[in-house]
């Protein structure tokens, strides 16, 4: 049974810029100015980031068409990004400011009727599993510790090594009492 439709999307349905993604990929990088290109199915966007002394910013460059009227709008914007201190005490760990918010945030979103891109909170989304019930919830569960059980045993079979339980063993067993649990859980709401 599912909650009826608030109407709000999930982050599921948007399209997304994560920082993680443009530090691996090199499109941050310290005291450079970088030049690349995001690509989405349906769109692609040029980002410009400045990660200098004087300035720490990404430049969205893209254009947005508006169904309804056949308009196309050409959008060219900042977000800044902050660097703050790792908590191990080695480096920085970057964050997007929100143009909206001001929050710190590691994610943006771009819903369909929008056109910029803006932090979770500021779409007011939802996480896909904040929008099931929680019979939903138990079936995903299921599902996601069977695939996960599947994978354990495709891996090495032993489960011991010099007499000691090895870790991975350890993993499995813990797996399956999880997995356990929650079939024990849905059979026990309908008996």
């Amino acid at each position: 049974m599912a909650k009826n439709s608030t109407g709000r999307h999930s982050t599921a349905d948007c399209m997304r810029i994560e920082m993680r993604h443009l530090v691996k990929n090199g499109c941050i990088s310290k005291g450079r100015k970088v030049e690349s290109i995001l690509s989405w199915k349906d769109c692609s966007i040029k980002v410009l980031t400045d990660f200098t002394r004087n300035e720490k910013s990404i430049r969205l460059i893209y254009e947005v068409l508006y169904p309804t009227t056949g308009v196309k709008e050409f959008i060219d914007y900042k977000i800044f990004i902050e660097a703050l201190p790792s908590n191990l005490g080695k480096g920085e760990v970057l964050h997007f400011v929100c143009p909206e918010t001001g929050q710190r945030c590691k994610m943006l979103y771009k819903a369909d009727n929008s056109k910029e891109w803006k932090c979770r909170q500021a779409y007011k989304h939802l996480y896909p599993l904040q929008q099931c019930s929680k019979d939903d919830r138990l079936y995903i569960k299921y599902g996601l510790l069977d695939e996960k059980i599947s994978k354990l045993y495709e891996k090495r079979k032993m489960d011991f090594y010099n007499g000691i339980m090895t870790k991975r063993a350890i993993k499995k067993d813990k797996t399956i009492e999880e997995f356990c649990r929650v079939d024990a859980l849905i059979h026990s709401r309908y008996a």
